[in-house]
């Protein structure tokens, strides 16, 4: 069997977290090593995060892992994420944690139904 490759992973997960109405944010930071792959953006404004790997082969870095201890002090959740049913159970229990319906067989957020926080004329 083939090790699949962590964005096809990191793709589907986004997927996944658009339809319970969450954003997946990839943040680039200058200079700030070890960020967590995915900072994910519930409604209500819980925040979690999501560091992907690859089954087998993936291993994290000093930096993740101060990343990681840090984030957890500060009293945020960030998961490693190797596979799919990880990020299921990961989304599922944020979404509880964010007081949302379960995601699993529930109907999609529709674009309309997402809060707007700017507009084209500057509204």
């Amino acid at each position: 069997m083939a090790i699949e490759l962590e964005q096809k992973l990191e793709d589907r997960s986004v997927a996944k977290a658009e339809r319970v109405g969450a954003e997946a944010v990839k943040l680039v930071i200058l200079r700030l090593m070890g960020w967590p792959d995915r900072t994910i953006l519930m409604p209500g404004g819980h925040v979690w995060f999501a560091e992907f790997k690859r089954q087998v082969s993936g291993r994290v870095s000093a930096q993740q892992k101060f990343w990681r201890r840090r984030l957890l002090e500060l009293g945020f959740r960030i998961y490693i994420i190797d596979n799919d049913e990880d990020f299921d159970r990961a989304l599922e229990t944020e979404s509880r944690h964010a007081q949302l319906p379960g995601w699993l067989g529930g109907a999609p957020v529709r674009p309309e139904q997402r809060a707007r926080t700017t507009s084209r004329r500057g509204r």
